[in-house]
């Protein structure tokens, strides 16, 4: 899937579950299938970025990856998913920027 098609992807379920929101349908299945096309959407932004020669220790790489976990876990928790795995990618990606002590002290 490209990058052009996993957007209107996401932008098609994102329609879908808030109208099948307002109308009190279940939205686990629609949620499964957004955060794969978040999930997917990630993995181009890391290729594309360590492509471009950016690297993994990157401040502004960390950040948007930390974004990006967290718009999975929200849907996650939407779709009444489990939501665990998105902290501990979240305190990953912290520890590759700051190291383990300073998560330790400051997140955990």
């Amino acid at each position: 899937m490209t990058e052009e098609e996993n957007k209107q992807r996401m932008h098609d379920l994102l329609v879908e579950i808030e109208t099948l929101e307002k109308d009190n349908f279940p939205i686990k299945q629609q949620c499964t299938e957004a955060i794969a096309c978040l999930e997917r959407a990630h993995e181009m932004f890391v290729q594309r970025a360590t492509n471009e020669g950016y690297s993994l220790q990157d401040y502004r790489l960390g950040e948007i990856e930390i974004k990006q976990y967290s718009a999975m876990k929200q849907m996650a928790i939407k779709g009444g998913l489990p939501h665990e795995q998105y902290d501990h990618r979240i305190r990953e990606v912290r520890v590759r920027l700051f190291g383990e002590q300073m998560v330790k002290d400051n997140f955990d």
